[in-house]
């Protein structure tokens, strides 16, 4: 990616979570399409285009927070209700 935007946050209050459970709760909790390839990774539809993110985990007031930030890649471009097309 080129660069990320904020996406959402989610408390990582269950130790045996990963980060990937965590993501694909959180992408079904907003109602978006998930899959998970082979090597691990998470993509899902977002505004009719295969997105990826990345995460970083924070302490905040005693509790460990991850933040998912949505990837933006090189070949995308804007549409005009906001989403991009980038052919994948």
């Amino acid at each position: 990616p080129i660069s990320s935007s904020p996406f959402f946050n989610a408390k990582w209050e269950n130790g045996s979570d990963s980060v990937n459970d965590l993501l694909r709760r959180g992408l079904r909790e907003l109602g978006y399409e998930h899959i998970n390839t082979f090597d691990g990774d998470v993509w899902f539809l977002y505004h009719d285009v295969w997105e990826h993110c990345e995460y970083e985990i924070k302490d905040r007031d005693g509790a460990k927070w991850v933040h998912f930030y949505l990837c933006k890649f090189d070949d995308e471009h804007p549409r005009q209700d906001g989403g991009y097309d980038n052919g994948r």
